[in-house]
């Protein structure tokens, strides 16, 4: 009973409201329980029939993608491919390059990844790591080299930059004992902390 004077109140003051406007429906602050002019009052909220499904959203761009500790995020996920111990990894540019140049963190070799000496290594423990991980765990357990037996495909292994602090986060999606080729997926975290 309650509720139906309540209602009946509501739509008295709603019409009022509107007579006053000359007939336009104005609204002066938010609507209660999600109502608005010319709704129907509920006691309980509308309900959609068709299933929320996430929006997806746009993706970020290479310099606004944020990362914990201080970490920007320049790319991540890139897959890159080293046909053989010719070519390497160059990680700020996220491309692959002749080995042995100034451009290469990583080059493969018949035993494992050849990571240039301005970088500390560590072999990561779960998937995903993240930059800040990688930090952190190159501060507790570095790697003294990358070995194939240590890094099966799938196993999730980082550097960072002595001079920059900058961090590699690197997976192993496949190696060819055969040939050295090799296939990476590279995430690369610029330090802004």
């Amino acid at each position: 009973m309650t509720l139906l004077a309540g209602t009946a109140g509501g739509l008295a003051l709603m019409r009022s409201l509107q007579q006053d406007t000359g007939g336009t429906s104005q609204q002066a602050g938010p609507a209660a329980s999600g109502t608005r002019s010319g709704d129907r009052p509920s006691s309980s909220p509308p309900s959609d029939p068709r299933p929320s499904s996430p929006r997806p959203s746009a993706p970020a761009s290479p310099q606004e993608s944020a990362s914990a500790g201080g970490y920007l995020a320049v790319y991540e996920n890139r897959e890159l491919a080293s046909p053989s111990a010719d070519y390497g990894f160059d990680l700020p540019n996220g491309r692959v390059a002749p080995s042995g140049t100034s451009a290469t963190f990583a080059d493969p070799t018949a035993d494992g990844l050849r990571v240039d000496t301005d970088f500390d290594m560590y072999v990561g423990r779960s998937d995903p790591l993240t930059a800040q991980q990688c930090s952190d765990g190159v501060d507790r357990s570095p790697a003294a080299h990358l070995a194939w037996a240590d890094l099966p495909a799938g196993r999730v292994f980082c550097v960072r930059n002595r001079k920059d602090r900058s961090i590699g986060v690197v997976r192993i999606v496949s190696h060819d004992t055969g040939s050295d080729a090799v296939r990476l997926s590279i995430g690369y975290y610029r330090y802004e902390g």
